[in-house]
């Protein structure tokens, strides 16, 4: 399990990397082709299913914590050799190294998802951008 925790994180690093590298290309102008520089419901749409994976991954990974939680807090409460206080067995817990790393990839996850919603934002103002530089264009060649 901790191999596949491992390769997941390798993963989270990766999608971050390219997901930088997609927006820095998207949220670049496009002045000599502006009529599809980009198509924005399409860009944004991608951008969405992209959050919607992620979401269904830190779902997993929220669950899989809590079945974790679960089993090792009836450990502590029940079989372990001495009887410990409600706050003692929840810092056992988090310093569980099971617990350690899916809190790693669920941060990661949500740097990853917080990627994704600035993207979507400057994909949104992307359209100010090119709608002023038109008028630009406009003003420019005298055209009203």
């Amino acid at each position: 399990m901790i191999k596949k925790k491992k390769e997941l994180k390798k993963k989270l690093f990766k999608l971050y990397e390219k997901y930088a590298k997609e927006i820095k290309q998207q949220s670049q102008l496009d002045k000599s082709n502006l009529e599809n520089s980009f198509n924005l419901a399409e860009l944004i749409s991608d951008w969405i299913q992209k959050k919607l994976q992620l979401i269904r991954l830190k779902t997993e990974l929220e669950k899989e914590k809590s079945k974790i939680f679960k089993e090792l807090y009836e450990y502590y409460k029940m079989d372990y050799e001495i009887e410990l206080k409600r706050s003692e067995v929840n810092d056992l817990i988090k310093s569980d190294e099971q617990i350690i790393e899916i809190d790693e990839l669920l941060s990661l996850t949500k740097e990853v998802m917080n990627l994704i919603d600035t993207s979507i934002e400057i994909l949104k103002l992307k359209h100010w951008e090119r709608r002023d530089y038109l008028e630009y264009l406009k003003f420019i060649n005298g055209v009203t």
